[in-house]
């Protein structure tokens, strides 16, 4: 294989949980959602990786936020939980423990239905 190519893994990973929105006049309805969130990431050149090994790191940062209701976590407890917000925070997140591997997030997708996607970079 040529050693050119840009190459990449992607992982989805489905995130049930509840939340609601804080805004000048209270709060909104706690509601529930399925976020999408798919990741990009890049390994050390390997040509076989363990995929488990990157979905237990995925599952780790995303399982104190399973069916929970996420205003109750961290820092969406103080922090709005939009789409943006957790997007961001959970690709920080992500990086760090990808670096601890040797890899690298190129990419994440949150999507909180299939018409509302936030991507960042």
């Amino acid at each position: 294989m040529s050693e050119n190519l840009y190459r990449f893994y992607r992982y989805k990973y489905y995130l049930d949980a509840n939340h609601y929105m804080r805004n000048d006049d209270g709060r909104s309805q706690v509601h529930p959602h399925t976020w999408e969130i798919t990741l990009e990431v890049e390994n050390d050149g390997a040509d076989m990786i363990d995929f488990s090994q990157i979905e237990d790191l995925i599952k780790k940062v995303f399982l104190p936020y399973q069916n929970m209701i996420i205003n109750e976590v961290k820092p969406f407890d103080a922090v709005n939980p939009t789409t943006e917000n957790m997007g961001i925070y959970f690709k920080k997140q992500l990086e760090g423990v990808m670096l601890e591997k040797n890899w690298k997030l190129k990419m994440l997708t949150i999507s909180e239905n299939p018409n509302r996607t936030f991507v960042i970079y």
